[in-house]
């Protein structure tokens, strides 16, 4: 840890907050070689899977994450690792649909256990039937994006409205 290059991306809890990560995990604060994560013996997770905080009140962020590279995370992250039944894309929109915190323990430091996490059903159709719901699912997403930029346009056009009508009005021009 502590390293700014390495082969592996180190994740932390507080990685998932840093500027590029909103879903996918795109940049690491600390980066490990091979041969530390051999040495230490750091379990290198593949690409496609689904992390989230399961120590602390970083459970209730209810923050989902996707790894886009092979990497390694702490022990206060968790991960699900899709298999060849379910894709990375389909299990994150799941996930993202699922309130973590039912997996918390009730405590004064809530934490998640793997056996609860195991007991969760997921429902999974086939795997061409998971690709439609993912399509469908990023198209409509699309649309909400493109519908707060429309929104974020409309708004710096109304400011600029507004305030031309208090000049007039003060000028008395109206």
């Amino acid at each position: 840890q502590g390293r700014t290059i390495g082969d592996f991306p180190f994740f932390k809890v507080g990685d998932m907050n840093s500027e590029g990560n909103k879903e996918e995990m795109n940049n690491a604060n600390h980066w490990i070689t091979k041969e530390d994560a051999k040495r230490k013996g750091y379990r290198v997770t593949p690409a496609g899977t689904i992390i989230f905080p399961k120590i602390g009140g970083a459970i209730s962020t209810n923050k989902k994450r996707m790894l886009i590279r092979d990497s390694v995370y702490d022990n206060n992250v968790m991960g699900l690792i899709p298999n060849d039944k379910v894709l990375p894309s389909f299990l994150f929109w799941w996930l993202k649909g699922f309130d973590i915190t039912r997996w918390a323990s009730d405590s004064a430091l809530p934490s998640m256990k793997k056996t609860t996490i195991e007991s969760t059903k997921i429902p999974l159709p086939p795997i061409g039937e998971q690709r439609k719901i993912v399509g469908k699912i990023e198209k409509l997403f699309a649309k909400i994006d493109e519908a707060k930029k429309l929104n974020a346009e409309v708004a710096v056009e109304l400011a600029a409205l507004s305030a031309s009508i208090l000049d007039k009005a003060f000028k008395n021009e109206l």
